[in-house]
């Protein structure tokens, strides 16, 4: 039996794949004004380690991010490389 592709979207700020080996979360995309595509943050995760990669992910934002920035932004600002690095 084929296994469906899975796909979620967590508000403006991330999305989540579903794949034979578990999830992979993509942060930072924007269809806005200046259309930003998604980075992969990390991959082949568990549920839980979605759920907990998503909390980390907005308290991040919720510490660093400048007033009224949407996550697109946030995530060119600082980095896809800084943003990893202080998510794990």
């Amino acid at each position: 039996m084929r296994k469906k592709l899975l796909f979620s979207k967590i508000g403006n700020l991330s999305g989540i794949f579903g794949k034979k080996k578990g999830w992979t979360f993509i942060i930072g995309g924007s269809s806005a004004r200046r259309p930003r595509i998604g980075d992969i943050l990390k991959e082949d995760l568990t549920k839980d380690e979605v759920i907990d990669l998503s909390k980390r992910c907005l308290q991040q934002y919720k510490d660093k991010a400048k007033k009224k920035e949407r996550m697109a932004r946030f995530v060119d600002r600082i980095g896809i490389e800084n943003l990893k690095e202080a998510l794990f």
